[in-house]
């Protein structure tokens, strides 16, 4: 990735999940010595694991292909244990054709933040680009669904305000 690719309106614009899986899909393609660039699968499990829940990575994915910087080049169906995973391609990195030879990236990042540029109603900021993702087809969430596994509140107490006194090193035999 470049310091252009990084200071790019569209990529600061993206959500912490659109980032790890964008971050997720960088260490695949370096797992694969960078010849797999188009055909990276993210199964569901694996994102777990790296911190992206089955209700968020939808919308991640849906943010990295409206902003340019992953598309997806197969879409596996929607089939539990098909053993297929949809394929994703870096797009400012290269690809390999069927016949083997390399084909140039496509660059679409770069398109979409000089199109959003141009874009009059937009003034450029980071807020106007989410606020433009938000419209985007996949990127808004879905309001209507409750996420499986909400986060735990968290909150700061005195434990004598609980009912409980404090622990006593008399407590576990000790003075």
């Amino acid at each position: 990735m470049t310091n252009t690719m990084y200071s790019a309106v569209t990529f600061r614009a993206l959500g912490i999940n659109a980032r790890r899986v964008l971050d997720f899909l960088l260490i695949e393609h370096g797992s694969h010595g960078g010849q797999e660039n188009g055909r990276l699968a993210a199964p569901s499990r694996q994102l777990v694991r790296f911190g992206v829940t089955p209700d968020d990575a939808p919308r991640a994915f849906a943010e990295l292909i409206a902003t340019g910087f992953v598309d997806r080049t197969f879409q596996a169906p929607r089939v539990g244990a098909s053993g297929e995973h949809s394929r994703y391609e870096l797009t400012w990195l290269p690809t390999k054709g069927a016949d083997g030879r390399a084909i140039p990236p496509s660059h679409r990042w770069l398109a979409v933040t000089k199109q959003l540029a141009a874009d009059t109603s937009l003034r450029g900021g980071v807020s106007d680009v989410r606020r433009w993702l938000k419209a985007q087809p996949g990127c808004s969430g879905r309001p209507w669904a409750q996420k499986q596994t909400p986060a735990p509140q968290l909150r700061c107490s005195n434990p004598e305000d609980e009912g409980l006194r404090p622990f006593k090193m008399a407590d576990f035999g000790m003075r």
